[in-house]
């Protein structure tokens, strides 16, 4: 078991029974601080703390043993579940969970675990000049209103990848030559040429 207590700075002090606001900075919770507070216990007597952050951002947990404890421990002492219902057990590892919003559930009191939470994924892209955004979870698809030109952006990390364009003001207008009348040329047999 590995015993590390991160810096005060970046515990999560639990001062209510409110959902935890998640941004991008990894801050850490301690499974007693928040069995402390008697106000999460359901009627099975678990304890669920919600967690949030922004649309289109994803939550990424890291659950961590602080302590050796005699407790046994079960597959599914710790888990979130998100979505419509979904549910993830959290082991010694990061998970990063495809949700803005989920519920921790903690099962066995004796175990002392650190959980690190952190926002993670892109801010929604702001739409360029003349042009329009279109995502989907972590893909962008950005077009012109006056063309049909687009172009993808991959979200990595908290980063969009991929190719930078922009869009004109209106639609190119393709100039053609104006045909005018044909004359001929002294001296030049059977030549036209068109005049301006």
């Amino acid at each position: 078991m590995v015993n590390i207590r991160p810096s005060l700075s970046d515990t999560y002090d639990v001062q209510d029974c409110g959902t935890i606001s998640v941004n991008r900075q990894m801050r850490y919770l301690l499974s007693k601080d928040v069995w402390d507070h008697h106000c999460f216990y359901d009627l099975e007597q678990k304890v669920n703390v919600d967690f949030s952050t922004e649309p289109n951002l994803k939550i990424k947990m890291h659950m961590q043993q602080i302590l050796d404890t005699t407790a046994v421990t079960y597959d599914e002492e710790i888990y979130v579940t998100y979505g419509d219902g979904e549910r993830l057990s959290l082991h010694e590892e990061s998970s990063e969970i495809e949700s803005s919003h989920l519920t921790l559930t903690f099962i066995n009191k004796h175990m002392n675990q650190l959980i690190g939470f952190q926002a993670t994924g892109c801010d929604d892209m702001a739409a360029p000049t003349h042009a329009w955004v279109s995502r989907e979870g972590d893909m962008v698809t950005i077009g012109c209103y006056h063309s049909e030109y687009e172009w993808k952006m991959s979200c990595i990390g908290s980063k969009w990848i991929g190719p930078q364009s922009n869009c004109t003001d209106k639609k190119q207008d393709i100039v053609k030559p104006i045909p005018s009348k044909e004359t001929k040329v002294p001296y030049a047999k059977n030549k036209h040429f068109l005049t301006t």
